[in-house]
Formats: C-alpha cells, structure tokens, sequence
C-alpha cells in the first residue's frame, strides 16, 4: 500500500474538526511545501478524547492532540527538528481545539523506516489520513527482512530500551531512599512500561503508541510470563495495586492528592524487578535464537 492507497477520508470526525485539519494542512503547505501532511494517532482512527469526554479529577489521561507527521524532501535545508518547533507554535497560535503534534522527517527517512518495519512509521502507514501529497513516487511496502536485519534491529531495541527500563528502576530507588514516594512511584510505571515495549520491539519489531500497562502487558504476555504470573488480578488488593502502578504515569506527576505509601511501594517493587529478570531473559533467548538462525 503506497501513499495513495491511504485513506484520505475526515468523514468519521465531526465538521468543525475537517475544517480545522484541512486549516493545518494548509498552513503546514505554505510553511514548508512539504511531501506528504499525514494525520495520524486518535484522530485518525476516530478513538480521539477532548477534555469534556475526560472526568474532571481523573488519575491519568489527557486529551487527544492532532498527531501530524509532515514529510520534507530530502533537499530541506533546515533540520526536522527546528522545522518541527516552528510549525508546532505556527498551529497553536491558531487556538484550535486540539493542540497540533506535527513531527518532521525526510523522505528517506520515512522510506528506510518502513523498509526496515519501524513500529511508529507502520502505524502512521496503516492508520494514517492523508491531509496532504504530492505527485512523489510510492512509499516503500515493508519487506520480509533477512533474519540478520532482524537481529540487527531486534539488538538495537534491547541496547536501548532494556538499559532505559532499568535506569527507571535505579531512579525508583533513588527516590524510594530520599522519601520521595510519589516520583518512586512514578518511576516504577516506567519501568514496567519501558520492560513491556522491549520485549515487544525485540519480539516483533513493533510496538503500539500506548502507556496502558494492561494493555502493553497483555500484549506482552505473548511471549512469556510477564503480566498475570506477576501482576496478578485475583484479588481486590493486586487489582488495586496494579492500578495504582498504571495511575503513576499521570497522577503521580501531577495530582496533589495522589497518595502512595512505602507499603505500596514495597509490594510493587519486587513484582516489578521481577519484570525486568524476566524481560532480560526472554529477550537475550529471542536475540540467541535469531542469532543461531541466521547462521544456518
């Protein structure tokens, strides 16, 4: 499926949202004459929350932004990123009812990411709208990688993100020793999400948008024991407690009367360790196995 085989439809989304992309679209065209404008994320697939679908003192959650991932021609003289910054306060000056998430990248880029099945550029393929193209040459179709790329990007996974999960997990008892229990707690969620999208990318090279620990987990649980053998949901005390973990993302950053106790703390603490033995173990056997395969 190449660009133009993507949808391009806003019929899904109420009026005055069509009206407001289809501003954006124009306002990024003028800025930057780019390749493509793709809407992506919530929006796109018709999931999106506004801040009156959200409960006022709610734990975690936020409301969805217009996810926009603008691609450039490789001749673009300013960098992605200070191209980024300038459409991103262009957009918002216009107080529209989202805030406006444009991401920059090269085509060449966006072409050796699919080649390669980048996870966040197979999604913006697979659910993305075009807001915008051009008469530019098809994006490239994923390919069935060589057991050898596999590895290679399957280790570029784990080096990053298995040490960023135990970094969290340093910080977790960084803060646990300072009496800092709301950043502990914090800290202990990403942790447990950071080991959940490792095991993903290094099992799949995908992994979806998504700080839902259910979710990653059970996901996750594809391939190995890594959610219900550790955080099980039997009892109203474990279901509690996971939610709490799963609350930290948002409410341990930025609700007041987020409470967690060093009780809390150390009954989440040691499942969590757990975690992370288990997804050091299962991602070097998966690495091995590639390894030995792509050798034969």
């Amino acid at each position: 499926m190449d660009h133009k085989d993507m949808r391009t439809s806003l019929s899904h989304l109420p009026a005055e949202k069509q009206q407001e992309l289809e501003q954006i679209a124009g306002l990024i065209d003028k800025a930057v004459q780019p390749e493509l404008v793709i809407l992506y994320g919530s929006y796109a697939r018709g999931d999106y929350k506004e801040e009156k679908d959200l409960a006022p003192h709610r734990w975690s959650g936020h409301a969805s932004d217009y996810d926009i991932l603008v691609v450039v021609s490789d001749r673009t003289a300013e960098s992605d990123a200070e191209l980024g910054r300038q459409l991103y306060e262009l957009c918002n000056a216009q107080h529209f009812s989202a805030s406006v998430r444009p991401i920059v990248h090269r085509l060449s880029h966006v072409n050796q990411s699919l080649r390669e099945g980048r996870y966040f550029f197979l999604d913006i393929k697979r659910e993305g709208r075009v807001l915008l193209g051009s008469n530019i040459g098809p994006l490239t179709e994923p390919e069935e990688l060589p057991t050898k790329d596999r590895l290679r990007i399957a280790q570029e996974y784990f080096q990053s993100c298995f040490p960023q999960a135990a970094h969290f997990y340093e910080q977790y008892e960084f803060s646990l020793a300072k009496e800092q229990l709301r950043p502990a707690a914090f800290n202990l969620n990403q942790t447990t999400e950071s080991a959940y999208k490792c095991i993903l990318l290094v099992h799949t090279l995908y992994c979806p948008h998504e700080h839902l620990l259910d979710y990653l987990g059970f996901q996750a649980s594809d391939y190995g024991p890594v959610f219900e053998e550790i955080f099980p949901h039997t009892t109203q005390l474990e279901r509690d407690m996971f939610q709490l973990l799963d609350n930290a993302y948002i409410a341990a950053r930025y609700h007041l009367d987020f409470n967690v106790t060093e009780e809390d703390l150390d009954y989440l603490a040691p499942k969590v360790q757990r975690l992370l033995d288990v997804t050091q173990a299962l991602c070097e056997q998966e690495l091995e196995r590639l390894r030995e395969e792509s050798q034969e």
